[in-house]
């Protein structure tokens, strides 16, 4: 009976043993679980449906996270503004700034308000994925200090960074799309299959120098300012004029109202209507998660 070689790990057939050749149509690669392993796209649909029917089991959606721009702002000294500076003597008395050496740099990690909440509670309705674009070194750095116990992400991390690949899809995010909302504050980076499953948030920009990094179409907002009559605080209308910066004011984006806590609150309420008990337990393999994220 021949083998279907499923699975592939740097180029041996886990399952009969023998040498193959990857044609790059036939296999998906998932360095992030293995290094050099690579599974069939037949396999790789049946470990969705997989997935997707025990965490629906479980009553849990799929949330997959982005990092830069949306859980920190970062900045590297030489291009702070003067006002600015006087945050080098602040890493050491605060727990939401940070010192690393990025590729030779000294930098500054700023963590968003309300980031160690939003995970502790996202964590309790969603299994939690991060996709980012972001370097090794700052995806390394930001994740311990999100996650320093590994009790939110596992091996569910997806660096495209490393592969050279500048488009964010789902495809290597083993479960079935109508279970996955990604939280995301750019929009132009993810595959246009894949753009339905975003809820697009405000771009966090902590630091002065900090670049705009896409133009916000205002209908990705939609799905948000439908539940809340205004998802940003006063303060986040402020960053799109030429006044100082968060940091150089010395204050920053509300905790309790500000777009991290206002997207779990959305969040919450999508679990919920798509959970909803009225609903037929045999029903809710049928759902669709990004109807209820754009009603």
């Amino acid at each position: 009976m021949s083998c279907n070689h499923r699975i592939i790990v740097e180029g041996i057939c886990r399952e009969c043993r023998s040498s193959v050749t990857q044609p790059n149509d036939d296999f998906q690669h998932f360095n992030n679980l293995a290094n050099g392993l690579s599974l069939s796209h037949e396999f790789v649909g049946s470990l969705k449906s997989h997935v997707s029917k025990n965490s629906l089991e479980k009553k849990k959606l799929h949330l997959v996270l982005n990092l830069y721009g949306t859980f920190f702002d970062s900045q590297a000294f030489p291009c702070l503004s003067n006002k600015e500076k006087y945050l080098k003597g602040k890493v050491n008395s605060r727990n939401d700034l940070w010192q690393t050496r990025i590729r030779g740099h000294d930098v500054l990690i700023k963590l968003r308000p309300f980031v160690h909440e939003f995970l502790r509670e996202a964590n309790k309705l969603f299994i939690l994925h991060v996709t980012t674009l972001c370097i090794p070194e700052y995806a390394d750095f930001v994740l311990k200090l999100l996650d320093p116990h590994q009790l939110y992400f596992g091996n569910r991390i997806i660096s495209l960074s490393k592969h050279v690949i500048w488009e964010k899809t789902l495809d290597q995010v083993l479960v079935g799309e109508r279970e996955v909302i990604i939280l995301d504050d750019r929009y132009d980076v993810w595959s246009p299959e894949n753009r339905s499953n975003l809820l697009q948030i405000t771009t966090y920009s902590y630091f002065k120098a900090t670049k705009k990094r896409n133009s916000i179409d205002g209908g990705m907002f939609q799905n948000l300012f439908k539940y809340f009559l205004k998802i940003f605080s006063r303060d986040d209308d402020n960053l799109l004029s030429d006044s100082n910066s968060y940091s150089e004011e010395r204050k920053d984006e509300s905790v309790d109202d500000g777009a991290l806590a206002n997207a779990l609150r959305f969040l919450f309420k999508i679990h919920q209507d798509f959970f909803n008990h009225h609903y037929s337990e045999n029903d809710i393999y049928k759902r669709d998660v990004r109807v209820f994220l754009h009603s």
